[in-house]
Formats: C-alpha cells, structure tokens, sequence
C-alpha cells in the first residue's frame, strides 16, 4: 500500500513559501500544498452554484482593477488536489482574512467529506488581531490539537458563509452578535473586516481609504510609502489586516480624474504605478475632518461580502459612529 497523500491548505503565499520550507527540510516529499491567492475582504462575494463560478467572478473583479494586480503562478487547481488528498491539513492564523477564507474554504469541502477524506483545522492561537499564520513560524514544527471539520462543524460553517454572501448587511451585524464558534475563537474577525469596509455616514470612507488618507499630506509622497503607512494604520486603528494590492486600488480609485471630486492626486508614469507619487486634495482633507461625505459627491460602486453598494442602484449603506450599519 502506498503512502497516503497530504494535503496542506494555507491562507496566503507568505506563509505558503514558509511551510514548504519546512516540509523540504523535513524531507516530506509527498505533501501538496495549497496556498491562496484570494483575499474575501475585497470584492463580490455571492452564492453560487459551484465555487469555480464563484472564483471565476472574483477573477473578473481583479484583472478590472487597474492597481498592478500580480496574477497567481500556474498551479494544480484546488478541487484537484482535494480530490486526489486522503488527509486534508487547514491550517489558520487569526486575522480577519485568514477566518473569511476558512469560511469560503468550507463552500468548497462537501465532496471530500462524503467520501471519506479526513480534514483537520490546526488554529494557531494568536495574542492579537496581528497576528497571522507566517507570525506563528516558530511554532508550525509543533502545531495546536487539530479541530476535525465533520459534517456537523461544515455545516455550521456554511451558515457563516450564507451571512457572509448575503445581500443584505444585517446578516453580517447579526453574525457578529452570535455566540463564538466552538474551536473557532477568532471567526468573527472575519465579520469585522468586512463591516469595517462599508463607508462612514460621517466621511463617506471605508476603513481602506481612511487609513489611506491619513498616510497622505499635500506634499507628494510615494505611492508605496503610502500603501506600507496605511497597512499599519488599518492594524492600530481599524483593526484589520488590509492586502497591499487593495490598498493601491483604493489608492488610485479615489485619485481618478474622472471623478466629481477626487480625494487624491498623482503623478508619474502611469506604467510604473507603485513609483509614483500622490498628494492629498482639500477635498480629501474635507473628508477626513468630516466636512464633506466622500460618497455624496462621488458616489459609489463596491462590494462588502454579497452587498452591493451602488449609488446608481440606491442600494447605500453605512457605518454609523455606533458600528451599526444603516441605509441611507
């Protein structure tokens, strides 16, 4: 009987490049290892009938953003190596992003179940929302006791996932006053980074393009100085864990010439994005003092989770000082 095959299922490419090392230096071979390129903080997330449709949706999404999105490298899809896996290895940090892809993740896990495969959650437990997979790293050579996803626990998981793909946001607001999940302390960071992401009632500004704002002066800084600053932002203030490559969408969203009123300025060659260089406008000043609402003047056309926020459709929603979210 031959050796039953592994299969290692990580969050991000960060923690990705840590575990193969890993496993080279253990000499383990015949482990795969997945590690995603995805993100659920950002962009539509719906039901579908399939989770290929779903990603192919999202895939759409990205290549529209014009933020010098790196594409994935050429890989074994998923469902491949899920269905050729007699053990399944999830392994989880605790940042928002890290919950919200367990919860895509678990749309994904019926077919192995019901034949069998063993699936098993390792939670690194983690002090703060910080606190990622690729932080644990001295720690992944003697991993937690393995929470094991049955039906049962797949099951509840799905129900997240359905309040996560809503298209309306109470489901969120009321995922995040449910009891804690068994095994699962830090599900519901997953939730507040999403609730976090729909705009202000005072500024108009989600918890991206605040953070961002607040990294910018009139004088012309770096576009990259920017992005680094305001990831530090969203972690202290917001606490959330915002991609690099969303932030440098945000970024250049808000900096469109196009727009009534654009919060940002740039210059450079448009070619080499992440070299140019971006100034704040009185505009964007007026935002963050709360004298102007962002969204007011500019609109807006975005996806938190399954709710779309469309100023054309009159579907606008809002975070309120209170956390709450509320229409307008």
């Amino acid at each position: 009987m031959g050796e039953s095959q592994v299969l290692i299922i990580v969050p991000d490419p960060s923690s990705g490049g840590l575990i193969r090392r890993q496993l080279k230096e253990e000499g383990r071979a015949n482990t795969a290892l997945f590690d995603c390129w995805e993100d659920f903080t950002y962009g539509p997330l719906v039901p579908t009938k399939t989770p290929e449709k779903l990603l192919r949706l999202r895939h759409r999404h990205w290549i529209r953003l014009e933020s010098g999105v790196q594409r994935p490298p050429e890989r074994p899809a998923l469902s491949w190596l899920l269905d050729r896996a007699d053990r399944v290895e999830i392994m989880l940090g605790g940042t928002g992003r890290e919950q919200l892809f367990l919860l895509g993740l678990s749309s994904m896990l019926g077919q192995p179940i019901d034949r069998g495969a063993g699936i098993e959650l390792f939670q690194f437990p983690v002090p703060t929302h910080r606190h990622s997979l690729g932080m644990n790293v001295g720690e992944l050579s003697e991993p937690p006791r393995p929470l094991i996803i049955d039906p049962r626990l797949l099951a509840r998981l799905d129900e997240h996932w359905h309040s996560v793909t809503s298209n309306m946001p109470h489901a969120l607001v009321e995922g995040m006053q449910k009891d804690d999940e068994p095994g699962l302390p830090y599900l519901k960071r997953g939730f507040a980074s999403l609730l976090s992401s729909f705009p202000s009632s005072e500024t108009g500004l989600g918890a991206a393009e605040d953070s961002l704002l607040r990294a910018l002066s009139k004088d012309w800084i770096a576009v990259a100085r920017v992005v680094g600053t305001a990831m530090l932002d969203a972690l202290d203030r917001h606490h959330t864990v915002i991609g690099d490559q969303i932030l440098f969408a945000r970024l250049f969203g808000m900096a469109d010439p196009n727009l009534p009123h654009p919060a940002v300025e740039l210059r450079g060659d448009p070619r080499e994005p992440r070299r140019r260089e971006v100034r704040i406008t009185d505009f964007g000043l007026a935002c963050l003092k709360g004298q102007e609402n962002y969204v007011d003047h500019n609109g807006i056309d975005a996806w938190v989770g399954g709710v779309h926020l469309s100023s054309a459709n009159g579907n606008m929603w809002f975070r309120d000082p209170d956390g709450n979210v509320v229409a307008k």
